[in-house]
Parts: structure tokens; C-alpha cells; sequence
């Protein structure tokens, strides 16, 4: 026991000393740059509430008539492009096919055979050892096989395309949402068998008055939040067609993405307003995503001090911001920012990093 002890004493020096230097290089000053915080006028952002929807939704029917042998999915469930979703009973339409195709080989082999014949019976006509009737009836005979084999491979191919719409496919990725059909019912043509939608394809939908509609266009990029993510959209219509009690346009920004978004959901966008308001303005660059919200870093007397920020507007290269205990001549990090967190020594340096 008195070993240990005194093996222990021994290493305490070596343990304080690693600490030590641990905690200096936790310590280590982060390279950043900063900008003071100005005073400006900016068109301060207004939020707008809309609601999510699928841009592409699909109630998937039937091209055939006939009772349903197999269903092979659940509502919720995904499915893929030309995934089989229902086969409907084709036994007996198996059955015409084969029995055309036989009857088509045999009216090819009997059209073979009279072809011959006719070829024959031309030289014997030149030679005048046949008559022009026994010639004339293998012609008419050969023109009336060819019309035969023309309508049979006709009335195969109709009868192979009803039979490849027996297995009702997916039109595109996506998931089922509804299910109208069950194993043993009779499907008709134009019968809905399940509703899919593409949960990838979104449009966000807004109601927004004139006035903030002139500053978009067709194209336009515009950040969309929902559940507190942001996704990049682009304006894909502003229908001119109104609601005329609020006097607002909708406003439809087409969204792809590859997280699954439900129809209904809450999402908002943020529009500049035409009055201009008085703000401090930071470089865009100084904004950051920390912890779910935007926040700023101020260089507070050597050390990096975190505030929660509300982005009010956006001027040239600046952003307007809201915020408590913040005022203008305050210096603000716009690089190595994204690397510092609360209370983290700071060294300034000029130019770029």
C-alpha cells in the first residue's frame, strides 16, 4: 500500500504538468477578423405563413377491366417508378394470346407454302401450261393470307397491351397515401386503385399582398423554413388571380428536396417591406447558425461573446439585426467565426486569413 502512495506522489508532478498544458492549448487564441457594427436604414423583412403541398400527386387507376388477383402494398408504404402496385386476373386473356400466336404460325406457314406456289404457277402461266384462273385464285389466295397475318399480329399486340395493363405500375417514386382497392374486387376502366404522392416535389404556397410581389420574378431563389430548417426554393408562380376580401396573390415557390416533407405543413418565407426602418448593420457574413438560432460573436474585450440575433433585413452586403446589449462601434466576427464558441480568447489580424 505505502508503494502505491508513494508511486502516486511521484506522478503527480507529471499529471499537473499535462493538465496544465492541456488547458493551455484549450485556451489557445482563435484567428479571427472582425467589423464594427454600423448604423443604417434597411426595408426590414416581413414574415409570411403558407402551407406545404405535393406537386406531384397521382390517383393511380385502371386502363383494363377485370378482378383484382394480387394488391401488393399498404397505405405509407414507398414505392418506385414501374413497381407492380396491382395485377389483375389475366388467365383467360393468356390463354387468346396463345391461341393466336398458334393460329399466326399457321397462317405464316400456309402463306409460305401458297408463295411458293404462286411462283410455280407463274412461269407454268408464261409457259401456257396453267390457266389464268388457277393462277388468278393462288394470287388472291396469297393477298388474303398476307391480310390474315396482318390481323392476327394486330389483334396480338392490342391483346399483349392489355395484358401489360393488367399489372398497374407506379408512375414515379413516391408513397402511397391511399389504398381504394382490395384482393377479389372488380376493377373497370378509370377505376382508382391507390393515390401516390412525390414527397421529394414540394410547393410552398403563400398568400401575399401586391406591394411585396414587384420585387419578385419567376426564378427568383428565396429561402423557405420549415420546422426550423431552411431550403432554398425558387419562385415557380405568382398567380395573378387573387383573393379579393384580403387582397392577396398566391405565391408558389417550388422546393426539391430529398428529407421527407408532409402536405399541410407550416413553412415561412421572409419579404423585404416597402418602409424603411433605422437598424445596425453587421457584414453577412458575421451571422451564423448556432445551436438552432442566428447569432452573432463580439469581440468582447479579447474573448468571443455569443448573441442571439433577429435578422430584420438585408442591405447590399450587410444584414439589419435585433438584438439586447448590442450598439453600433461594437466589434463584430466576420471570419473564424464559424470555429469559436462563448468565452474563447480572440487574436484580431488584418487582411485576410
Amino acid at each position: 500500500m505505502k508503494k502505491i502512495v508513494i508511486i502516486l506522489l511521484l506522478f503527480l508532478p507529471l499529471f499537473a504538468y499535462a493538465a496544465e498544458k492541456k488547458e493551455e492549448k484549450q485556451m489557445r487564441p482563435s484567428l479571427v477578423r472582425v467589423s464594427p457594427i454600423q448604423k443604417g436604414t434597411v426595408n426590414p423583412l416581413q414574415d409570411f405563413v403558407g402551407t406545404v403541398y405535393f406537386n406531384q400527386l397521382s390517383n393511380v387507376a385502371s386502363a383494363t377491366n377485370g378482378l383484382v388477383e394480387e394488391v401488393l402494398f399498404e397505405e405509407g408504404e414507398s414505392v418506385k417508378k414501374d413497381d407492380v402496385l396491382v395485377r389483375i386476373e389475366h388467365e383467360k386473356l393468356d390463354a387468346n394470346i396463345s391461341a393466336d400466336q398458334s393460329a399466326l404460325r399457321g397462317t405464316i406457314s400456309d402463306l409460305t407454302r401458297e408463295r411458293k406456289n404462286l411462283s410455280r404457277y407463274e412461269k407454268l402461266l408464261k409457259q401456257k401450261s396453267i390457266s389464268r384462273t388457277q393462277y388468278d385464285q393462288t394470287y388472291y389466295l396469297v393477298q388474303k393470307l398476307r391480310q390474315s397475318v396482318k390481323t392476327l399480329e394486330s389483334q396480338i399486340k392490342a391483346k399483349k397491351i392489355e395484358r401489360d395493363e393488367k399489372e398497374i405500375k407506379a408512375p414515379f417514386n413516391g408513397i402511397i397515401v391511399k389504398k381504394t382497392t382490395e384482393r377479389g374486387e372488380w376493377v373497370s376502366t378509370g377505376k382508382n386503385v391507390a393515390t401516390i404522392v412525390n414527397t421529394k416535389r414540394i410547393d410552398a404556397v403563400f398568400n401575399v399582398p401586391q406591394r411585396f410581389l414587384k420585387q419578385l420574378q419567376v426564378g427568383d431563389e428565396i429561402k423557405v423554413y420549415i420546422e426550423n430548417k431552411e431550403f432554398l426554393g425558387k419562385v415557380d408562380a405568382i398567380i395573378p388571380q387573387g383573393d379579393m376580401s384580403t387582397r392577396t396573390f398566391p405565391l408558389k415557390i417550388r422546393i426539391s428536396t430529398d428529407e421527407e416533407l408532409y402536405e399541410g405543413m407550416q413553412c415561412t418565407i421572409k419579404l423585404k417591406a416597402v418602409r424603411v426602418e433605422e437598424a445596425l448593420l453587421v457584414p453577412r457574413d458575421a451571422v451564423i447558425r448556432r445551436f438552432g438560432q442566428e447569432v452573432i460573436f463580439i469581440d468582447n474585450h479579447g474573448k468571443a461573446m455569443m448573441v442571439p440575433v433577429k435578422v430584420i433585413g438585408f442591405e447590399n452586403l450587410n444584414a439589419a439585426v435585433a438584438a439586447q446589449g448590442i450598439q453600433a462601434g461594437m466589434m463584430v466576427v466576420v471570419k473564424g467565426n464559424e470555429r469559436i464558441f462563448p468565452d474563447m480568447p480572440l487574436m484580431v489580424v488584418k487582411g485576410e486569413q
